[in-house]
């Protein structure tokens, strides 16, 4: 299983998803676990993927034993940036 780091400004998203947050860091867990989820490369932007879960986009990093969320967004707001 892969380590799931988080960074501070993602945590403070993932607070914003209060209702949601359990799902996604389930969906997480089980991505670092499995490799199977809803995951696509983000074009444009090497090295960096998305995950879908509902109306949540995770954006993060991905190395051999290591996953590192950059960002979660609400799926409207996801690829204003």
């Amino acid at each position: 299983m892969k380590t799931i780091n988080i960074k501070k400004s993602a945590a403070k998203l993932l607070a914003r998803a209060a209702n949601d947050a359990p799902r996604i860091r389930k969906t997480l867990d089980r991505y670092a676990e499995t490799g199977h989820g809803d995951v696509a490369p983000v074009i444009g932007q090497p090295g960096i993927y998305r995950m879908r879960v509902g109306a949540w986009r995770i954006f993060f990093t991905e190395a051999v034993d290591q996953i590192t969320v950059q960002l979660i967004e609400k799926r409207g707001d996801a690829y204003r940036r």
